[in-house]
């Protein structure tokens, strides 16, 4: 199955790296590694740390993002003899020479709650699935509601094709403490995005707190005023000195951390596909999560979920359960290994390698 397969490698010169990044990584490590299959990473300057067997491609331009994509990058396509041109986010060179695929990860203004969306973002989101000559859907939640955005605007959307990320649980160092003998500790890993929901995790927690004294919670990742508005908003909730927000923390923070906590709260308005609480099943911890988008489809068995309507209370409710019980935890967590090895990342590259073969022979 040979194949000269171009990624946009952009985002992975961004210094504090979230899931879509991760997953690109995945992505091309796993792509690499198949035999007769070439893998060139384009961006506009050379990208550290690719993963072993990338080509790294640099078109040097001093164009922004956007027309660089439509006026350096296909001639660089050509020049490089690529048959495929993989974008891992929705923006893809519409002047593309060869066919081009394009990735939505979620759609989130779809999900109660979640604020409208830019123009920018949503022309980006319509466009792929106008003109893209396939659209990745990351869950079967996203590629849903990417047919339901295209039937609102009145179109077909072009093939949709459902590739879910792999995973690969983090290399922790010694053994994981079982859930039994962990403290009420609380975890959260976000950015202070509003589809994120972090302030009404920080009101669940307070919540849950009121019934369970000696529970604490760490929510990674908000930082300037936005750690500022949350933090303030922990100590009017009542839950002063047990709210903790270090900002953002290295990996290796993150998995250890994670090795110590009873729960994960992971509780957003929209969810494309949800690496924190992947990562929590590997290491003993049990995910709280909303139903929202992709997270049950993730999961399944191996999470609890806050009922809707999505509220403080809902969650908390689910909350106080996960902390108060944990042979519930373990129970739950006993299918941690079923749901982890549904995400196998060679698998993952294996089933995006043939999208991209299709495509290609879809194309005259």
């Amino acid at each position: 199955m040979g194949m000269n397969l171009g990624i946009e490698a952009e985002i992975l010169a961004r210094p504090r790296p979230t899931g879509v990044e991760r997953a690109l990584r995945l992505w091309i490590e796993g792509l690499a590694a198949i035999p007769g299959v070439e893998v060139t990473a384009f961006s506009r300057k050379p990208v550290p740390g690719l993963p072993e067997g990338t080509r790294s491609r640099p078109v040097p331009s001093r164009l922004p993002l956007f027309l660089w994509r439509e006026w350096a990058l296909p001639r660089a396509l050509s020049e490089e003899g690529i048959d495929v041109f993989l974008s891992p986010v929705t923006a893809f060179p519409l002047r593309s020479p060869v066919p081009a695929v394009a990735t939505i990860h979620e759609i989130p203004w779809l999900e109660q709650g979640v604020p409208p969306p830019s123009r920018r973002e949503r022309a980006r989101v319509l466009l792929a699935l106008k003109r893209a000559d396939l659209v990745l859907a990351v869950s079967e939640a996203t590629a849903a509601r990417c047919r339901a955005l295209a039937g609102k605007a009145g179109f077909e959307p072009r093939p949709i094709r459902v590739v879910p990320h792999g995973f690969r649980p983090p290399g922790f160092p010694g053994p994981v403490p079982p859930t039994a003998s962990r403290k009420p500790l609380v975890l959260g890993v976000s950015a202070a995005r509003p589809r994120k929901n972090p302030p009404a995790w920080i009101q669940a927690f307070a919540l849950a707190a009121g019934e369970i004294p000696e529970a604490r919670f760490i929510l990674v990742g908000p930082e300037g005023k936005e750690r500022e508005r949350l933090d303030r908003l922990a100590r009017e909730s009542g839950a002063a000195g047990k709210v903790f927000l270090p900002g953002y923390l290295p990996d290796s923070d993150v998995w250890d951390l994670l090795s110590r906590a009873a729960v994960l709260l992971h509780a957003p308005l929209s969810e494309g596909f949800g690496f924190p609480p992947l990562e929590a099943l590997s290491l003993g911890c049990l995910p709280v999560l909303s139903r929202r988008g992709a997270l049950p489809e993730i999961c399944g068995e191996a999470a609890l979920y806050a009922q809707e309507p999505l509220t403080a209370g809902s969650i908390a409710r689910v909350l106080v359960r996960a902390l108060r019980d944990p042979a519930l935890r373990q129970e739950r967590l006993s299918n941690a290994p079923d749901v982890l090895a549904r995400r196998d990342p060679s698998g993952a590259a294996l089933a995006l390698l043939q999208a991209c073969v299709d495509v290609a022979a879809s194309r005259p």
